[in-house]
């Protein structure tokens, strides 16, 4: 089964080195399309993704498109518009895939049914996250709706079918959100074989600010939708009562709740920025391009931990 692998990139010349280090380490050895969005780009991203192109596996195709707007669904468009492929992988620049994810997705795709998948979500480890950041990550990895539900958070694929239940992505920034709520429950599943490493802001006041853009972005889908599924409209009241039942959780709900408040708070302020909600000071962010098979630089920086999916304490 080919596959074709999305990338919408914008200015990501620091994490996209690791984000396609991660995808020429793949066991998949089909052909495999990676197409990279540019879009808006005034540093090396597109140089980074030319460059990529001697590490990928002999089966491997790339293509890197130069937008000149910088709007992440116009990016998916012009890339979905190229892509050659019925597989469809919308990552992320700032993703870190496992080895057999490409292969673990294609697995999982290959039903005539419409088919919405993520990997299960790994945050990434460093030693530079604030402990309120650090508090925040430690109770969000750990509820149900994040372990258990397709979120689309850096990640997410379609067949063909399921490719079909929407046409060109709208000019929202919230795709993951907009894709996710055009499939019913039983046509999206977590793949738990396989995992993506997320990356988080190292400070509080930056995560506030990607929560709080995260909401506005989000709301302005739901609002869009004549119904919402009880997954959707009760996730924070899902959230509190699993954080209620464990008092092992207690503390860290409290920075929990005081962070996703005022996130909530911040989002219904006025902003003209709302294309792009990204961790900037997330250290995927700050490093140089890995050698291929070994883990990115960086003294505070680890690979995910891809079998406990969580935070060291």
């Amino acid at each position: 089964m080919s596959v074709t692998v999305i990338i919408p990139a914008h200015n990501e010349q620091n994490a996209l080195p690791h984000c396609l280090a991660a995808l020429a380490a793949q066991d998949y050895r089909d052909p495999v399309e990676v197409v990279v969005a540019a879009n808006g780009c005034v540093d090396g991203t597109v140089a980074v993704a030319v460059d990529s192109f001697r590490s990928m596996p002999q089966s491997w195709r790339l293509r890197v498109l130069e937008i000149p707007t910088a709007a992440k669904w116009a990016a998916l468009n012009a890339a979905d518009a190229a892509a050659s492929s019925e597989t469809l992988v919308f990552l992320d620049a700032d993703i870190v895939l496992a080895p057999n994810a490409i292969g673990d997705i294609a697995e999982a795709l290959s039903t005539p049914e419409p088919r919405l998948v993520q990997p299960r979500l790994v945050v990434e480890r460093t030693a530079s996250q604030h402990p309120v950041v650090r508090s925040f990550v430690r109770v969000w990895s750990s509820l149900p709706y994040v372990k258990n539900q397709v979120l689309g958070v850096g990640c997410y694929a379609v067949n063909a079918p399921g490719r079909g239940q929407w046409g060109s992505f709208p000019p929202l920034g919230a795709d993951d959100t907009f894709v996710r709520l055009r499939f019913g429950d039983d046509q999206k599943a977590v793949l738990a074989t396989t995992a993506m490493g997320v990356s988080f802001p190292s400070s509080p006041r930056e995560l506030i600010r990607v929560r709080a853009r995260w909401c506005r972005l989000s709301r302005v889908v739901r609002r869009r939708e004549s119904s919402l599924p009880r997954s959707e409209r009760r996730r924070w009241v899902d959230a509190m009562k699993f954080i209620l039942s464990r008092p092992s959780l207690w503390a860290d709900g409290i920075v929990f709740s005081a962070i996703w408040a005022c996130a909530v708070s911040v989002s219904r302020l006025p902003s003209r920025d709302d294309h792009w909600a990204r961790a900037d000071s997330a250290d995927i962010r700050g490093g140089m391009a890995p050698q291929r098979g070994s883990p990115p630089p960086g003294s505070n920086r680890q690979p995910p931990d891809y079998k406990s999916g969580a935070l060291p304490g």
